[in-house]
């Protein structure tokens, strides 16, 4: 009879909650409260809880909950940016059986007032007597029940900075709001004279009661005669070894900036300032249309730094100009390079391929020799052909391994050691997979319990590993001297794979037939017979069975239940022997563990029954054996093993 096992159960007031369509500059956060319940008849436990958003914070006060009773999951989300937001998953971990795992959601959909893209302009530069132009976005987005916003007029508080509106604006309507899309174009007039730096502000009024006016920063600086290559400069001082430079390359490690003069009028360039660790390069006395800085990092210490190039020149309206300059300087090192440091072997038939072996290259990239040695190997030897090795050097590491006594996956590595401080070792590996040409399964043939001269038959596989310039071996029938045991081959199926291999297998059927009448187990092992004689490696098929005589155990084996107190809370179990032709017998002694008490509590001719008491925790598999007055039966053997399931079920089963 089985029982129905208290557990809890979880329910929620809503599985999603909708907040709709919010504008992120009114709501930064908002928060839902999700109404639980405990519907079943066990304390519910919420174990943990996670979120499938950083951007969300979810928290219970009340993590047990007794049958009948509510708690409340407070959740809060954050917009941390002014993107469109989706779903937000929130999982609950609990102790119902049937909701591991329960989730609740937020949705909702963000809005922006206004959004400007860019929302500044920095960098521009703009020439004398010229105007620069640049274009901006402007986006509003409103509900659809909200009166349409405009933008009214545009200003500037600088006298070079100006825009206007471009054209008739972009509307689309989406699902509950509204976009509106407008084109701005930005005129910066360069004026009369070169400037390192001017800014200003535009002012875009608006009909939108909220934001009344929206502003774009703009930043720029003014050109006049020379021009610079570059306001932007990335020295590096690289750790990897670089060739000397060939006839009209740069070295990678210096960085170039062009002054040129567009109306192709000579100036020279009188100073530089820029300080450690930078070093600038140019002709103190060069006078042209053009002129080359040549910009580097100096010293031995590694670091980032950043500076600014001013750059003198002899012209009265021009005198400065200026360059950004970052750069990095890298520690100064060998370099441990290699390509690969594992090779795949894939599959091996065992005995084609007795040694393996693989050559692995190593190079030093750095700008200091390169130091290696074998630190380490395993089942494998490892040889280097050079030890130390000068920048932009390689050398080879050759790795051979044995594989005559190894079957199944391997994993042979060496390990190489080196003063690169980044990689001070790296190994090698050699890896694969060794099949055994001949495998059976299973390997033991089991029989539970079978009458004599009555035919039981069970299939085994038998699947062959062999070179694909070869045919499968083929199973013979056979049997074994006295006929209790015979092999029935079927049909040999072979595949090919892209290694070389084929792969072959039998179903085999095995047919037993017990001579003897006296009850107890029996096994035999039957080789396996091919149509090549003399193949080596085919493993015996062993076959194990068990006769039942005419004196029987009921519930065999005996099951115990698992309780809560342990093995002193543990019910005893009933065990019947009988005789299934009505004979009677008699039981001589018992053999029993040590912590297992048995005791007789009904007696007949023909049956015996026993109360089984388990004292302690059952460890490995014991048995209870009966010596009993019969000749041709001395022993009764009865298992004992506790279930690991419901009572009620398991108690069915033992039925």
């Amino acid at each position: 009879m089985s029982h129905a096992v208290a557990a809890p159960e979880i329910v929620v007031d809503e599985k999603s909650h909708d907040f709709g369509i919010l504008y992120s500059e009114e709501h930064q956060t908002v928060t839902h409260r999700f109404e639980f319940q405990n519907v079943g008849d066990a304390t519910l436990t919420i174990q943990d809880i996670k979120t499938s958003c950083g951007c969300t914070r979810a928290e219970m006060a009340k993590r047990e909950i007794p049958p009948g009773e509510s708690a409340t999951l407070v959740a809060e989300l954050q917009f941390r940016d002014h993107r469109f937001k989706d779903s937000i998953r929130i999982s609950l971990m609990t102790n119902d059986p049937a909701h591991p795992v329960f989730e609740v959601g937020l949705t909702g959909f963000l809005l922006r007032h206004w959004i400007l893209e860019p929302p500044s302009i920095e960098e521009i530069v703009a020439v004398t007597g010229q105007t620069t132009e640049r274009a901006v976005g402007v986006v509003s987005n409103q509900l659809l029940e909200e009166a349409p916003w405009e933008i009214l007029s545009i200003s500037s508080d600088h006298p070079q900075l100006a825009a206007t509106l471009g054209g008739k604006p972009k509307v689309e309507s989406k699902q509950g709001f509204r976009m509106t899309q407008y084109s701005l174009g930005v005129r910066i007039a360069g004026g009369e004279s070169p400037s390192l730096g001017e800014q200003g502000t535009l002012y875009l009024r608006t009909s939108d009661p909220a934001y009344p006016v929206l502003r774009l920063p703009v930043r720029w600086l003014v050109e006049g005669d020379l021009t610079l290559s570059t306001r932007n400069v990335y020295v590096l001082r690289s750790r990897l070894f670089r060739p000397p430079p060939t006839a009209g390359d740069q070295d990678r490690n210096r960085r170039k900036v062009v002054v040129s003069s567009r109306s192709k009028t000579p100036f020279r360039i009188t100073s530089v300032d820029l300080g450690p660790p930078f070093a600038v390069e140019w002709d103190r006395e060069r006078v042209s249309d053009t002129a080359e800085l040549i910009l580097s990092i100096t010293g031995e210490k590694a670091q980032h730094a950043e500076g600014t190039l001013s750059i003198h020149t002899d012209r009265e309206r021009e005198p400065v100009h200026q360059v950004r300059v970052r750069g990095e300087a890298q520690e100064i090192q060998a370099i441990f390079s290699a390509p690969t440091t594992q090779h795949h072997f894939g599959n091996i038939l065992k005995g084609e391929a007795k040694f393996i072996e693989r050559t692995f290259t190593v190079s030093n990239l750095g700008t200091r020799p390169l130091d290696l040695c074998v630190q380490e190997v395993h089942e494998t030897d490892a040889k280097l052909s050079g030890a130390n090795l000068p920048p932009g050097a390689s050398a080879a590491i050759a790795l051979r391994a044995d594989l005559s006594r190894k079957e199944g996956a391997f994993d042979l590595w060496a390990t190489i050691a080196s003063n690169d401080p980044t990689k001070a070792t790296e190994t090698f590996r050699l890896t694969g997979l060794i099949l055994p040409p001949w495998r059976l399964e299973p390997s033991t043939l089991s029989f539970r319990t079978v009458q004599p001269n009555e035919e039981e038959e069970r299939m085994v596989s038998l699947r062959q590993v062999f070179p694909s310039w070869k045919k499968p071996l083929i199973p013979q029938p056979s049997q074994t001297d006295n006929g209790e045991v015979a092999i029935r081959p079927g049909k040999t199926m072979a595949t090919y794979d892209s290694e070389g291999l084929g792969h072959a297998e039998t179903e085999i059927s095995v047919v037993l037939t017990p001579r003897s009448s006296v009850s107890g187990k029996y096994s035999v092992s039957i080789p396996i017979q091919v149509n090549e004689p003399g193949a080596r490696g085919i493993p015996p098929l062993r076959v194990e069975w068990q006769i039942l005589g005419d004196l029987r155990a009921r519930p065999s084996p005996l099951v115990f239940f698992p309780k809560a107190g342990g093995a002193a809370d543990q019910k005893p179990t009933r065990l019947k022997l009988y005789s299934k032709g009505s004979l009677p017998f008699a039981i001589k002694g018992v053999q029993a563990p040590e912590n297992v008490s048995i005791s007789e509590i009904e007696r007949h001719p023909t049956s015996i029954s026993y109360e089984v008491r388990l004292l302690s925790e059952l460890k490995g598999e014991p048995t209870i054996r009966f010596q009993t007055d019969r000749p041709g039966e001395p022993e009764i053997e009865v298992g004992i093993l506790v279930s690991e399931g419901r009572e009620g079920s398991a108690s069915a089963s033992a039925r």
